[in-house]
């Protein structure tokens, strides 16, 4: 089945590619597209091969083809995650959220993101300072 979506995704996105007209900084929708371009609207009436493969790319238009793990993105809830938000095994053994960042924040939930350089910076300096506190206190 991936193959397949890999190769309906790759057809009409070159469909699209080569058919839209260019439009750089906003989406417009392959139905608007079809309408409002004539080329492509000849196209899509007269070609039984271009009307197939465009209509299989409007139906796809708009889904999510695949989702990102974050390198280290870390939820943290008050219990057991499963009990807050649903859970997959992503790529490489990892466990990731099957809900976007936004999601995952309005439910209350505490993302933190551990690969920026402050705050792999903080982390560090937090190591080092910790068994020079535990000095001072003794």
């Amino acid at each position: 089945m991936l193959g397949f979506w890999r190769f309906r995704t790759l057809r009409a996105t070159a469909w699209r590619s080569w058919f839209s007209p260019p439009n750089q900084g906003r989406h417009i929708p392959l139905s608007v597209s079809i309408k409002e371009d004539a080329d492509l609207r000849n196209e899509y009436e007269n070609n039984p091969a271009a009307k197939e493969v465009l209509d299989y790319a409007i139906q796809l238009g708009g889904t999510i083809r695949s989702h990102g793990v974050h390198a280290c993105g870390v939820v943290i809830a008050p219990d057991t995650l499963v009990n807050y938000i649903p859970l997959e095994m992503a790529q490489k053994g990892v466990v990731a959220t099957q809900f976007p960042m936004g999601e995952v924040e309005e439910l209350g939930l505490l993302k933190m993101d551990f690969l920026g350089l402050s705050n792999l910076t903080i982390i560090n300096n937090a190591i080092e300072d910790y068994p020079k506190s535990l000095q001072e206190r003794d």
